[in-house]
């Protein structure tokens, strides 16, 4: 997902990874849906998160300094489900 934050292409992140290009383009769509509410949720714990100035920026930041099952973890115990 890494990829597709950073603006590769559907096709690239499908060839290098397996998912087809419609699963890459759903988990695409679905991660922007929750970005708001996730990044509101991590930012009360984390204010200077929140000085990035995009979401895919957001989360590059983010992953950069923290491991994605620790992020998964912490939103889940605020209330900001992830599956």
């Amino acid at each position: 997902m890494l990829y597709l934050w950073l603006s590769f292409s559907l096709s690239f992140t499908s060839l290098r990874f397996g998912p087809s290009r419609d699963t890459c383009r759903r988990w695409l769509r679905w991660l922007k849906g929750r970005h708001p509410l996730w990044q509101f949720r991590l930012c009360t714990d984390h204010p200077h998160w929140g000085r990035t100035p995009g979401w895919p920026e957001f989360w590059v930041e983010v992953l950069d300094r923290q491991p994605l099952s620790e992020l998964v973890a912490w939103l889940d115990s605020h209330d900001a489900t992830v599956p």
